[in-house]
């Protein structure tokens, strides 16, 4: 078998374990945010052969990898390849992926619940964002949804006298 070859091995590469049995450019698509295209011109500006396989990549291969998937612009790699263009927090074009993409995904959504977009909404709400029909499909969905508590049908027990809650906090019957 290949995989107990000593060359094939995993590589723990940008917190995702990549398959050393794959050929380079498809093991690195195991990477979040990481797609057929870029690994392609990753691999080209390292000057990696994309027929080598992930587990006979040196240790200067795979650093040199790292670095590129982090800094893809000081490498030349035109920006509408990246996938965070002119961000909204700082205005940078960069290229998320792994925890970042993650995290990049759930300030979007959390800015757009505050600013009280449309979609924000839908994703509030747990239902459909995209435009999909939602009268006869997705019903069973809608249980993965924050519970949202409506303040006039609630079933809290509310304190109508004040007087009672004080009496009740003293410890003495407030009724004769």
């Amino acid at each position: 078998m290949q995989s107990q070859r000593p060359g094939f091995r995993t590589w723990g590469m940008c917190n995702t374990n990549v398959d050393g049995r794959q050929k380079v450019m498809y093991a690195l698509t195991a990477i979040r945010g990481i797609g057929r295209r870029i690994s392609n011109i990753v691999c080209k500006k390292c000057d990696i052969d994309l027929n080598k396989r992930a587990g006979e990549l040196t240790t200067d291969e795979v650093n040199k990898i790292v670095a590129v998937v982090s800094k893809p612009l000081e490498f030349k790699i035109p920006a509408w390849m990246l996938n965070r263009n002119r961000d909204v927090k700082d205005g940078k074009t960069s290229q998320k992926y792994a925890n970042f993409l993650d995290q990049a995904l759930r300030e979007d959504i959390e800015r757009m619940k505050r600013v009280r977009l449309h979609r924000g909404l839908r994703h509030y709400w747990g239902i459909r964002v995209r435009g999909q029909h939602t009268k006869t499909t997705g019903r069973h969905r809608t249980h993965f949804a924050q519970p949202v508590e409506n303040p006039f049908t609630s079933t809290r027990p509310r304190l109508r006298n004040s007087s009672w809650v004080a009496a009740s906090s003293e410890g003495t019957d407030p009724l004769p």
